[in-house]
């Protein structure tokens, strides 16, 4: 491999951007069938334009012996996770380098710089994502003393194929509004999801601040500035079970669809196996095509038996799947 350097870089030429992006093997969203390559790229340019005008995002770029710009990585300070966990936090967003024999490499050579820098930052949590084929970006990311925390299935409705769901809903299911918010927040913590990366993370799991960010997640999910809906199923004047929805609203005018997905989902432990989960699984769908969306996806760990057996029984299709890496600073 050619002499590479890497430095952190405050812009990127659109031209740089748009040459990396097209040159991706795996990308987001590659269990959606019909989509071109070129809304694929559409799309990604797009985010990443919108990432690099925030504050809390850097750059950094890796340079070849001509100077050329032969990789890139965007990291970002997670302001509200650094809050809730009480130490700084980040999120490496995009890893993007000339695919061919020098892939691993760059990408090797990127994270080990950017670690540098966040340990110079204090950063002490970081996570990343990788599709399960992208083995190189997988070797860079495991030899920079990331661990692999989760692997999740993609479940997939797509609504473009005159998709109709024959469901009988018995649970009583409503939205919820913004009078639940209290027993919302103070919602029995035995009913988040135990196969959550943030769980199942051990350094994670022993601040006991993971109940508190999902107590958080539900509030500004009913507050509207995260999820497009709440659901919440009740019995005896308690909430025992809970649903969300969000919607990336940027990939109608980059890619020509509506994609929502299931974002939050749990049930209390002394109420399962009574058809609850199924059934806001299906209230879920029914809304998600009147709604209008094109897909709704629901992403569930590669060990929740249970959830990935109920859902398949709703009629979803298995379309990709995604690797969860983090990153701790060493005490």
């Amino acid at each position: 491999m050619t002499n590479i350097k890497v430095q952190r870089i405050d812009n990127v030429t659109d031209n740089d951007i748009l040459r990396l992006v097209e040159c991706q093997k795996f990308y987001p969203y590659d269990y959606i069938r019909g989509i071109d390559k070129i809304s694929l790229v559409s799309y990604l340019y797009s985010d990443i334009q919108k990432l690099i005008q925030r504050k809390s995002v850097y750059i950094f770029g890796a340079f070849d012996n001509k100077d050329n710009v032969c990789g890139l990585l965007l990291i970002e300070y997670l302001n509200w996770d650094s809050e809730i966990f009480g130490f700084p936090c980040a999120r490496i967003h995009y890893l993007l380098v000339e695919e061919g024999e020098n892939a691993y490499g760059i990408k090797k050579i990127l994270l080990s710089e950017t670690l540098v820098w966040a340990k110079k930052q204090n950063i002490k949590f970081m996570d990343l994502y990788s599709h399960p084929l992208d083995l190189s970006r997988i070797k860079a990311i495991v030899e920079n003393h990331f661990d692999l925390i989760a692997t999740h299935l993609h479940h997939v409705w797509d609504f473009r194929t005159h998709f109709k769901l024959e469901h009988k809903i018995t649970t009583p299911i409503r939205p919820a509004t913004l009078e639940d918010m209290d027993r919302l927040i103070n919602i029995d913590f035995s009913i988040f999801p135990k196969h959550s990366r943030f769980y199942l993370d051990e350094k994670l799991r022993a601040t006991n601040r993971v109940p508190v960010m999902f107590q958080q997640w539900l509030k500004n999910s009913l507050l509207g500035s995260r999820a497009k809906r709440v659901w919440i199923v009740e019995m005896d004047d308690q909430i025992v079970g809970y649903i969300t929805s969000v919607e990336d609203e940027s990939t109608k005018d980059t890619l020509g669809i509506r994609i929502t997905k299931g974002d939050m989902v749990g049930v209390l432990p002394n109420t399962r196996n009574k058809g609850i989960y199924t059934d806001m699984v299906a209230e879920m769908i029914y809304w998600a095509q009147d709604y209008g969306a094109d897909i709704l996806e629901v992403a569930i760990h590669v060990c929740n038996a249970p959830a990935n057996s109920l859902t398949s029984q709703l009629q979803s299709r298995i379309w990709g799947a995604h690797h969860n890496f983090h990153w701790h600073a060493e005490e």
